[in-house]
């Protein structure tokens, strides 16, 4: 057998807060921070990136608004870590790796579209940012994305029904919970479709979201 074969950190990025035991009050608002959004780059060593760090760039986009126990220097105005995303530029690969995580609904008896245009809203910001990081390149960068989106699967319409328990939670775990085993891609696909006509013929599908990273 072959040794193990060594690697280096080619970039290390991070956005967030330490994670709280429990809730706490900043800003005259009790709050709960759950940690961070992390982007690790490895590399091989002896590849040629392993010593060319200076082609490589991280930057960080908070969009949160939740309030944030660093100082108001760390972040830019109303804007806070418990959203947003980190990104690494590999100007060697013509390369832009970006992590986010996305607005959530913590909020029963919302509409998934207010969150939705939140969550669009926040790609916008996170693309702008990284573009002017690359000097306006992003749309001819390869390009590498991934993170908590939290678009959510609906089946549905009624506001209701994205609570736990709900018809919508119960028809998504109900398709994930199906023996699957020796079945295509298109028939899943297929049984998907079907659920949605069958549970809910009034509603159209729609596009979980557009943004141009």
């Amino acid at each position: 057998m072959g040794g193990r074969e060594a690697f280096a950190v080619l970039a290390d990025v991070a956005i967030g807060e330490p994670p709280s035991a429990g809730k706490s009050e900043v800003m005259g608002k009790m709050v709960e921070w759950y940690g961070y959004v992390r982007l690790i780059v490895l590399v091989k060593v002896g590849h040629p990136l392993s010593s060319n760090y200076q082609d490589v760039k991280t930057a960080v986009c908070p969009v949160g608004d939740k309030p944030s126990i660093f100082p108001p220097h760390v972040y830019p105005n109303n804007t806070s870590p418990d959203k947003g995303a980190v990104c690494v530029v590999l100007e060697k690969l013509n390369m832009c790796i970006v992590v986010a995580h996305l607005y959530g609904t913590n909020k029963y008896g919302v509409g998934e579209k207010v969150f939705d245009k939140k969550r669009r809203t926040q790609l916008d910001v996170i693309t702008e940012a990284f573009d002017t990081v690359v000097g306006g390149r992003l749309s001819t960068m390869n390009r590498i994305v991934m993170g908590d989106f939290n678009f959510r699967v609906e089946v549905h319409g009624g506001v209701e029904e994205t609570e736990k328990g709900g018809k919508d939670w119960q028809a998504v775990n109900d398709y994930l919970k199906r023996d699957w085993k020796g079945e295509s891609m298109e028939a899943k696909v297929r049984a998907a479709e079907q659920a949605a006509k069958t549970d809910c013929p009034e509603r159209p599908a729609t596009a979980a979201g557009d943004g141009d990273l």
